[in-house]
């Protein structure tokens, strides 16, 4: 999801090629699938002008979407991915597992961290990635041109053995 007035093309986007694709693309939920976000954020009022007496109806069936979404994904056993970053409530992988689906992300807590706690205190990179932690974590912005900040979107792909990054 993004903070645009497209954010429903987007959202049915990345739904419809997960469904084309479902050995390849994931969907991982991030601080805007949230209830309270996406109402802040306009999404509500978005699904409302575009589909009328539906709206209602199309923003709670996405919002029901959301809240089944898994906030984590392990590729390979070697690759961790998630919106935000790491919590100091996370101490094995089990305790991401046990993350209660569905759910609404609360105010602190594993969720929480898990979707606003973006490793890269700048958040938004203008190269679309930045490296570090010694080459073992990366922050990747996917939205270009954020708030007509002139920035690059990044897309990683990772081979299938997760041996290495095809591309950045």
């Amino acid at each position: 999801m993004n903070t645009k007035s497209t954010q429903w093309r987007s959202c049915f986007w990345q739904v419809a090629t997960h469904i084309r694709y479902p050995d390849r693309v994931f969907l991982l939920r991030g601080n805007h699938e949230d209830v309270n976000t996406t109402s802040t954020y306009g999404f509500y009022d978005e699904c409302m002008l575009k589909y009328g007496i539906r709206g209602e109806w199309v923003y709670l069936a996405l919002i029901n979407t959301f809240n089944h979404l898994p906030f984590c994904a392990l590729l390979g056993e070697k690759v961790l991915c998630m919106h935000g970053g790491l919590s100091p409530y996370i101490t094995t992988l089990e305790d991401i597992e046990r993350i209660p689906r569905p759910s609404i992300i609360p105010p602190y807590g594993i969720m929480c961290d898990i979707v606003w706690s973006d490793p890269d205190v700048l958040q938004m990179v203008h190269g679309g990635y930045r490296m570090f932690a010694g080459g073992r974590l990366v922050t990747i912005f996917s939205a270009p041109n954020y708030q007509n900040m002139m920035n690059d979107g990044c897309v990683m792909k990772i081979k299938r053995d997760v041996s290495e990054f095809i591309d950045l």
